[in-house]
């Protein structure tokens, strides 16, 4: 006999345009990738600015920032939390709106931003070109607002957390560690 199927899931809200005054905040890392350009990052908020959103910009300093920044945001009532930066710093921001009804977006900054492509905001990861940060703030404002699947880790000795992409252990865990050398944030 085979072991019962769990309950069906509960059926999520359909998809919300983002309409009406909205309140965005910008969570920048300037370490991530090809960094952060304060000058992009500024276009992207002056765009949004002239359909009359609120926003609200802040830079991150070092590692745990983007989720205190987006708890804080989410606090505030922000509507939308966009991450520029890379699938690090927006895993960190996730971290911090789990749970909240702030939406999560992505101006993608970093080096391979690999949910920004799954999402379609950018090409597949290149070295060769930058993302077009103002193109994927042009999308983000005539989107839509889905819920996501997250992840959870519950690592001996730490804290859970959260992930948007991926979770790897052992030799692929020691060759991302390798690769990404110490610590940008």
């Amino acid at each position: 006999m085979s072991p019962p199927l769990p309950a069906a899931a509960p059926a999520l809200e359909p998809p919300r345009p983002l309409d009406g005054p909205i309140s965005a905040w910008v969570i920048a890392n300037p370490s991530a990738g090809r960094g952060a350009r304060r000058a992009a990052i500024d276009a992207a908020a002056d765009a949004w600015s002239r359909r009359g959103w609120t926003v609200t910009r802040r830079w991150t300093a070092g590692g745990g920032d983007a989720t205190a920044l987006a708890r804080a945001a989410a606090a505030a009532g922000a509507d939308v939390v966009a991450v520029a930066g890379g699938d690090g710093t927006v895993n960190e921001a996730a971290n911090g709106l789990v749970g909240s009804r702030a939406a999560l977006a992505v101006l993608p900054s970093g080096t391979a931003n690999v949910l920004a492509a799954q999402l379609g905001l950018v090409g597949w990861p290149s070295p060769m070109r930058s993302p077009d940060v103002s193109a994927a703030a042009e999308a983000l404002a005539n989107g839509r607002v889905n819920r996501i699947d997250l992840g959870l880790a519950r690592p001996t000795g730490a804290a859970p957390r959260h992930f948007v992409l991926w979770a790897g252990v052992g030799i692929d865990a020691e060759v991302v560690r390798r690769v990404e050398g110490p610590s940008r944030h």
